[in-house]
């Protein structure tokens, strides 16, 4: 299940970490819950360490990461989805172990697209509504607070 942040937790708010390890470990060196935006992975120089250093906030209870465009795009693209692989796509996928590679899938499957925490709401620049769905079960999302109370099916048309 995800963590939501700990009420009256002081948060850090980090986005579009796209594989820079080292700014996101900088980031992440605090005492706050970390609330990562989505897109931690490709473009950077170090995706496989921006992702362990997330599975480890995650494991340690001290923060989340939402569904992000770029996150959504590698694990179907590891699970084996027909997706376009571009330049940066492909290059993380080599750079991946399997281990890795087979917690990304699972993480990014329980990874909210959007949520609430009191009166902040918190989503993903990048947003693409088709987040919210799967083809019939393909995609299985959380069943967490942080998703939204609506059917994950199919998308409109598809």
């Amino acid at each position: 299940m995800t963590a939501l942040p700990p009420p009256g937790a002081k948060l850090r708010v980090v986005g579009d970490v796209h594989g820079d390890s080292a700014a996101f470990a900088a980031a992440c060196a605090t005492e706050r819950f970390i609330v990562q935006l989505g897109d931690l992975v490709d473009d950077g120089p170090d995706t496989p360490g921006a992702l362990r250093l997330m599975f480890g906030l995650l494991d340690a209870g001290r923060g989340l990461f939402l569904l992000g465009n770029h996150d959504y795009k590698l694990a179907r693209a590891l699970r084996g989805d027909s997706v376009q692989v571009g330049e940066a796509l492909a290059a993380t996928i080599a750079s991946l172990d399997p281990a890795t590679a087979a917690r990304a899938v699972a993480e990014i499957g329980r990874a909210p697209a959007w949520i609430v925490a009191g009166r902040a709401v918190f989503v993903h620049g990048g947003f693409d509504p088709a987040m919210l769905f799967t083809p019939r079960g393909r995609w299985r999302a959380s069943a967490t607070a942080c998703w939204p109370a609506r059917s994950m099916a199919r998308p409109p048309g598809g």
